[in-house]
């Protein structure tokens, strides 16, 4: 597996109510400000060549992570995931609930 993205920081992505690194959405895109105003990331236009490639490259990161040792690592280390859905969708709430305790956080649902 290759090198973790960069590290959790304080730029949020509006409509997500995801928080996104600074140095990721530098990474990710020309313009980190789109990301910050609503409704946040809605196009790929948003997101650099190289942007997506690290996106891509990130998550095979992550799906080798999976395969081979079962499971991810820390980066969520001491971190908690919030969601709320507005319509049921078991199957997505698992999943994230999942791959958040593969990647060492805690996950609260509010329904």
């Amino acid at each position: 597996a290759g090198p973790h993205p960069p590290t959790m920081g304080s730029t949020t992505a509006a409509g997500t109510g995801s928080t996104l690194p600074p140095s990721l959405a530098d990474a990710l895109t020309d313009d980190p400000r789109t990301w910050s105003s609503a409704p946040g990331l809605v196009s790929v236009t948003q997101v650099t060549p190289s942007g997506l490639e690290l996106l891509f490259r990130t998550s095979q990161d992550m799906r080798t992570a999976v395969r081979t040792r079962g499971g991810g690592d820390d980066r969520l280390a001491g971190r908690t995931l919030a969601t709320v859905f507005y319509e049921a969708s078991t199957r997505t709430a698992c999943s994230f609930q999942a791959a958040v305790a593969r990647l060492g956080g805690r996950y609260v649902h509010y329904a």
